[in-house]
């Protein structure tokens, strides 16, 4: 029996495939890493995220509440005429 060469779960994953496994865009990964939610390392042009650091953030308790724009719209218009 030969031991197997080819890796089955990569311990560094290339930003498009950190996406994948995230189910989000590479842009809102982008977003993430820039905000320092995520760390990535810098191997020569690549950037990789590391195996550990998606999982962590798969189940951290991500709960932002979000505005819609209409809401926002109308809640800067109230401002507006009760400034008036």
């Amino acid at each position: 029996m030969k031991a197997k060469t080819v890796c089955e779960v990569p311990l560094l994953y290339p930003r498009d495939k950190a996406a994948c496994q995230l189910g989000i865009s590479v842009r809102a990964l982008d977003h993430l890493i820039a905000s320092k939610r995520i760390r990535a390392q810098r191997i020569g042009k690549r950037v990789l995220i590391h195996q550990t650091e998606l999982a962590k953030f798969a189940r951290a308790n991500h709960y932002e509440p979000v505005e819609s724009h209409q809401r926002k719209k109308a809640s800067q218009a109230t401002v507006e005429l009760t400034e008036a």
